[in-house]
């Protein structure tokens, strides 16, 4: 959003970003970018206003002058009163009479009127607000040649509704519907701008040489995560270690059955160049919960991700979450299935950092596309 307005300017907003995959297996290993649409608001037309009068310019000489004009007409002879209009002397006094009242100059007379407002000599003491009087010097009401200002509007006017706080209201409405937690949205106008801001980041994977990642989860999904992890990571293939239940396909991974195997690989692993994942697959028992506990142990892990399944009910995750991580806990989780939920936002109600969405990194631009694709004409930025 910081480079949408900076390169488009403050009023440019985002109203929709959509997602865009190409290619993968089962949900994993897809291109992915992100098309954003962004409005860009003409620039607000500037009324044409009618030119108000100049103010008054000092004359040479002033009323004085006129004045005394004035009493030497009246002091000529009978029959030398015939002024004539088009003479050098008639056009100066007149000049000095416009100058003092202040009136507009032949030139000026016609000034553009805005579009839908009648012309001035259209207008009468109806358009004139409440309270309005005539303008100092014409004297008398409205009715008697008084001009009312134009745009006027009566304070006594209920004001309109609050469009912003009505647009809020439909989001905070929205988002609820979509699974986001309340603690997410706040007490105040709700825009996606402040609910992404204060979605929790997951840690960063560690690096470190010896530093060991535990991905647990269905055995048909910890092993696309711990790949795609360990490419990320551009670890070797023999830094990825396959643990616990299921087969993970590799041609040329031993799996590890018991903790004393994890155990024996952990010592090797800690010494080794590089950071090392384990991709550990849990079956769907009770007594397998349990007992990956024990090999989770035998990892003595640095991170666990846990993969899991947006589709599924939040209050059964965050239970497989605890019996899994035990006293250990997780540190973050890998969510698939997000795009193919009409809940999308229950996954930040587990009490765990979202690492990756369906393999992508869980930046405020994915969920922004994940949100605001859910959300439609309901998605509000600002």
């Amino acid at each position: 959003m910081a480079h949408v307005r900076a390169e488009l300017g403050p009023t440019a907003r985002v109203v929709r970003a959509e997602r865009v995959r190409t290619g993968g297996i089962a949900g994993f290993f897809a291109r992915e970018k992100y098309e954003l649409t962004v409005d860009v608001p003409d620039p607000e037309p500037v009324p044409l206003r009618a030119r108000r009068p100049a103010p008054p310019r000092e004359v040479a000489g002033g009323i004085e002058t006129l004045l005394a004009a004035a009493d030497a007409f009246d002091e000529l002879p009978d029959g030398e009163h015939a002024v004539s209009t088009g003479g050098a002397t008639f056009a100066g006094v007149l000049e000095q009479v416009r100058q003092m009242a202040g009136a507009p100059a032949p030139a000026d007379v016609e000034v553009p009127v805005a579009p839908g407002l009648p012309e001035d000599d259209e207008l009468t003491a109806a358009d004139a607000p409440p309270g309005d009087s005539a303008r100092p010097g014409d004297g008398g009401s409205p009715e008697e040649g008084a001009r009312p200002s134009r745009g006027g509007a009566s304070s006594q006017t209920d004001p309109e509704p609050d469009e912003e706080d009505a647009g809020s209201a439909r989001l905070r409405t929205g988002l609820r519907g979509l699974g986001v937690p309340d603690r997410l949205l706040g007490a105040g106008p709700v825009t996606l701008s402040t609910v992404l801001s204060g979605l929790p980041a997951a840690p960063a994977a560690p690096r470190a040489p010896g530093a060991v990642i535990v991905v647990v989860g269905d055995p048909q999904d910890v092993d696309p995560v711990a790949d795609l992890l360990a490419e990320r990571l551009r670890l070797d293939p023999d830094r990825v270690l396959a643990a616990g239940a299921g087969d993970s396909g590799r041609r040329a991974t031993v799996r590890a059955t018991t903790a004393e195997d994890i155990a024996r690989w952990r010592l090797r692993a800690g010494a080794g160049p590089q950071a090392a994942v384990v991709a550990l697959g849990i079956g769907p028992g009770a007594e397998d919960r349990r007992g990956a506990g024990e090999l989770l142990r035998a990892c003595r892990a640095e991170q666990v991700w846990a993969v899991v399944d947006a589709r599924t009910k939040t209050a059964d995750v965050v239970r497989w979450l605890e019996e899994v991580g035990g006293s250990r806990g997780i540190d973050a989780v890998a969510v698939r299935g997000l795009f193919d939920t009409t809940q999308p936002g229950s996954v930040l109600d587990l009490g765990v950092p979202v690492a990756w969405i369906d393999g992508v990194p869980a930046t405020t631009v994915a969920w922004a596309a994940a949100l605001s694709q859910a959300l439609g004409e309901r998605a509000r930025w600002d």
